[in-house]
């Protein structure tokens, strides 16, 4: 896997970030505990209902870890790329949740064409700029309604 591989960085854009998947999420925190800073934007203006309420949870363990988490705030981000040391992009139809990784049929393509990825870097650059960054208080303390939201994506966060 790429993520036990890197280096330097990873950055992770999607636009659900529920990862369930304990050996995608052990390699993104063995990869912070090596040193390599890993960024993570994700679309909190969801197309689909209690995404972002799963993604709460994750969120919180992600921060816990060191890990960078941005909410895009320029409407629903729905690309899917991954970008490892600057090296090697992955841009598929993968989203960062279980029924990517286990349940759809999805695709990314590998791509390591230094002249590609400088082209793709302001992009995700300028995804980056146009986000705010997360804080423990931002996941820690929603309303009453968010909570309760929460708990009923817990149920149901495999079939997100």
């Amino acid at each position: 896997m790429l993520f036990q591989q890197a280096k330097e960085s990873i950055i992770i854009l999607t636009p659900y970030f529920i990862p369930k998947d304990k050996t995608i999420w052990k390699a993104l925190v063995d990869a912070r505990k090596r040193g390599v800073r890993v960024k993570i934007l994700f679309s909190p203006h969801s197309d689909a209902l209690l995404v972002k309420e799963a993604a709460y949870p994750y969120i919180r363990k992600a921060l816990k870890q060191g890990i960078e988490v941005y909410g895009y705030k320029k409407g629903v981000l729905h690309g899917k790329v991954f970008l490892i040391d600057e090296k090697v992009l992955m841009v598929g139809t993968v989203n960062f949740d279980s029924r990517s990784f286990h349940l759809n049929e999805e695709m990314n393509c590998y791509i390591q064409d230094p002249v590609y990825i400088s082209k793709i870097k302001p992009v995700i650059t300028a995804d980056l700029q146009n986000s705010k960054r997360v804080t423990s208080s931002d996941v820690n303390q929603l309303s009453i309604k968010e909570k309760m939201k929460e708990k009923v994506a817990k149920m149901f966060e495999y079939y997100l």
